[in-house]
């Protein structure tokens, strides 16, 4: 077994660093608690940091138990943590389930948990060129922004693990988005075995723990847990300033020009655009909305305001494609409700709706290739999108 886990960062986790040092809750006591990592080619880390957290020591610190592991990492990385993390028999997130008696069905961990960065739309087998780590530095502060959006949560991010500037832009997420309950971690193995080791982790009990002369033997390991601090901009910057600036890592555009959008895809089975490696889940009303911009840009067609004739038509028919046939009834009584066309109202709610769930779901700056546009002078200003036709896919 580890011999324990460093008092310093206990202390850390049983307090929050509120604005005045008090009146805020401690990261173990938010419902949601989630453990982010960013992973190469030895998932064990993952375990290690688990352990950490998990872990009484001899002062009686709260644990921090996650309620939900995200992992970023590659195609290669995603691969081997599969095989050794999440096997149903030999899977060494299992086994530390079990050995701490922690029910893993109350920690969210599986496939959807791992995030591969992607690179023009093809997710990155290994982080190289100057143009997979802008990839990586973007996925990282998407992910970031996104996992702190939710006010009844708190992050424990992990920079053990992944490669080394990886790391640098989960810190500099952290620094952007970070709140008070949020913690950023480095956890350290102490093990004279533990080079050679790729099974760190110890069962808690001596009778299933390694022998002496077992190699790769963990029972005299120490696992240090070390609070890393940073800035925390959130509280003293505009949201709109800190979504408004490039991700860190982002190819220098004078040099290389700027990097195209990844395709957007409509899928209308899954009720959602997908753009790379993010989502931006919709209702059919709005899926459908911007259905029609998407098409009549697929098809270079003109932009359309709420006088355009076809509108209700083509808008009629993206909502029955977004809608399952149990929803029959609804598409009559949108069919119905539009029967007249629409107004100039109804149609900038729907704009706004959709730009507003692009914007949240991707940030300003990854976004606004997404959005729907105007073009023109009132009162004839027009709608559609800028995106390169080439890059718009649907999925029925």
């Amino acid at each position: 077994m580890y011999a324990g886990v460093s008092g310093t960062m206990r202390q850390q986790m049983a307090t929050s660093d509120g604005p005045n040092g008090v009146g805020t809750r401690a990261p173990h006591e938010f419902p949601g608690r989630i453990l982010l990592a960013v992973l190469g080619l030895d998932p064990q880390v993952l375990t290690d940091t688990l352990y950490a957290l998990a872990s009484p020591d001899d002062r009686g610190a709260p644990r921090f138990v996650p309620t939900e592991v995200q992992i970023v990492t590659t195609t290669a990385g995603r691969d081997v943590a599969r095989r050794e993390l999440l096997d149903p028999e030999t899977g060494r997130f299992f086994r530390f389930c079990a050995d701490h008696r922690l029910d893993p069905r109350t920690i969210a961990f599986g496939d959807e948990s791992f995030i591969v960065a992607q690179r023009d739309g093809r997710p990155l087998e290994d982080v190289v060129a100057t143009a997979d780590h802008a990839a990586a530095a973007a996925t990282i502060v998407r992910l970031v922004r996104r996992l702190t959006a939710d006010g009844g949560t708190a992050l424990y991010a992990s920079l053990a693990g992944g490669r080394r500037t990886m790391a640098f832009y989960l810190g500099h997420a952290l620094s952007l988005y970070g709140r008070t309950q949020d913690r950023l971690t480095h956890a350290l193995v102490h093990s004279p075995s533990a080079a050679a080791d790729r099974s760190r982790y110890a069962p808690p009990t001596r009778a299933s723990a390694p022998t002496a002369d077992t190699p790769g033997n963990a029972s005299t390991a120490r696992v240090t847990l070390v609070d890393v601090p940073f800035l925390r901009l959130r509280r003293h910057l505009p949201p709109a300033v800190i979504d408004g600036l490039p991700p860190p890592g982002a190819v220098d555009t004078a040099a290389t020009g700027p990097a195209p959008p990844a395709p957007i895809e409509i899928n209308f089975r899954r009720r959602r655009l997908a753009a790379g490696p993010e989502t931006v889940h919709l209702p059919p009303a709005d899926l459908a909305f911007y259905a029609v911009m998407a098409r009549r840009r697929a098809d270079r067609r003109d932009f359309v305001n709420h006088r355009t004739p076809d509108l209700v038509t083509e808008y009629l028919r993206e909502y029955a494609a977004a809608t399952a046939d149990q929803w029959a009834a609804h598409v009559d009584r949108v069919r119905r409700r539009l029967r007249n066309g629409v107004d100039r109202l109804w149609f900038e709610q729907r704009k706004a709706r959709v730009n507003r769930a692009i914007r949240i779901a991707l940030g300003p700056w990854l976004g606004r290739p997404y959005q729907i546009v105007s073009r023109g002078r009132r009162p004839d200003t027009r709608f559609g999108l800028s995106i390169d036709p080439a890059a718009i896919v649907f999925r029925e």
